[in-house]
């Protein structure tokens, strides 16, 4: 997943705001992952998700 335009909005209205962006999209994200996927920030503003276990079914 790649976050569009995060320098826009920190460029715009600083760090804080941005960091506050990326924890929220964070924490969205891992409210809808399942308990067998990984939510991480991977460099830049990038938050890939991908299964630890990859046979695991959807629910």
């Amino acid at each position: 997943m790649d976050l569009d335009h995060c320098k826009d909005i920190n460029d715009s209205f600083g760090h804080p705001v941005d960091d506050k962006l990326l924890i929220t999209v964070g924490h969205r994200l891992l409210g809808a992952a399942r308990l067998t996927d990984t939510v991480a920030r991977m460099g830049g503003a990038s938050s890939p998700s991908s299964p630890r276990n990859p046979d695991a079914t959807a629910d």
